[in-house]
């Protein structure tokens, strides 16, 4: 793994998910982006959102489930937005800081904030800027970023990939978060996931679970779910960062926005994921 001490100017992640998991044309992703939104209820929430849940997958199947959380946040624009993935294709030892200028999506390029990135890479000798976790093949953060471009009129991203997701790295990651993000007026993003490979009926079960305890906001029960088996969830690692940094700034409340499988999609039950979005305030 190589690491970058500076963040090249020139380097933009491409949308090499674009036309797979999300319309790649401009006219017809912006039209697919409206419909699911305007499809969304507003949530009443006393206070502001500091962080979500939401699923990567392909718009088809979990686009309407990303956009009741994503609805949420139009009437807000924030600073910058921290959207945290974890990595399926690569390994790597540290917390992967996205060493660009910018994601690139058919809307238009969304900007890594340069000076939170330099700041977090500080932070910890395992949190580090480099390319690990950013290859083509892993979308989880991409499939935000149309989203993202379409609700903030300005957005600013820092863009991080988890690899290991073991309690020594989700606490530095909640330590650093905590240090640059202070006084900030941030959004966190999980890209995480439930279930997998179980027929629809097993995964309602399992996921119910998983989803109590993101109501209860509880991110030490629900790492704890996921160790000893009672839970699942791809991408825990951050959804648990995202949780425990929320709180720390103010949020105290947790809402499940919506949750599906993907057997409501294909109409094929006997072997789904599942999704969910959440929101944290």
């Amino acid at each position: 793994m190589k690491r970058d001490l500076i963040i090249d100017s020139q380097r933009v992640r491409p949308a090499s998910a674009a036309g797979l998991y999300y319309p790649a044309g401009k006219q017809i992703l912006s039209r697919d982006l409206s419909v699911m939104l305007e499809n969304a209820p507003v949530a009443s929430v006393p206070r502001p959102i500091r962080g979500m849940i939401v699923p990567y997958a392909g718009y088809v199947y979990s686009g309407g489930v990303a956009a009741r959380a994503y609805r949420q946040i139009m009437q807000h624009e924030y600073e910058v937005i921290v959207v945290i993935g974890s990595s399926g294709n690569e390994t790597f030892d540290c917390i992967s800081i996205y060493p660009g200028s910018a994601f690139e999506t058919p809307l238009g390029n969304i900007p890594v904030h340069k000076h939170l990135a330099y700041k977090l890479s500080a932070a910890h000798p395992d949190i580090q800027l480099t390319n690990s976790g950013f290859d083509p093949g892993d979308q989880a953060i991409e499939v935000q970023m149309p989203f993202l471009s379409y609700v903030q009129e300005k957005p600013e991203i820092l863009p991080i990939m988890m690899c290991s997701e073991t309690l020594y790295t989700m606490e530095i990651l909640r330590e650093g978060l905590i240090e640059v993000l202070q006084g900030r007026d941030f959004l966190l993003v999980s890209c995480s996931e439930l279930s997998r490979g179980y027929n629809d009926s097993q995964a309602r079960k399992l996921d119910t679970r998983t989803l109590e305890t993101i109501n209860r906001f509880s991110a030490e029960e629900l790492h704890a779910g996921i160790i000893d088996h009672d839970c699942e969830m791809a991408g825990f690692g951050p959804a648990v960062a995202v949780m425990k940094v929320s709180q720390h700034f103010g949020a105290r409340q947790s809402q499940i926005m919506l949750y599906r499988t993907s057997g409501e999609v294909t109409g094929k039950r006997d072997n789904v994921v599942g999704f969910a979005s959440a929101i944290f305030y």
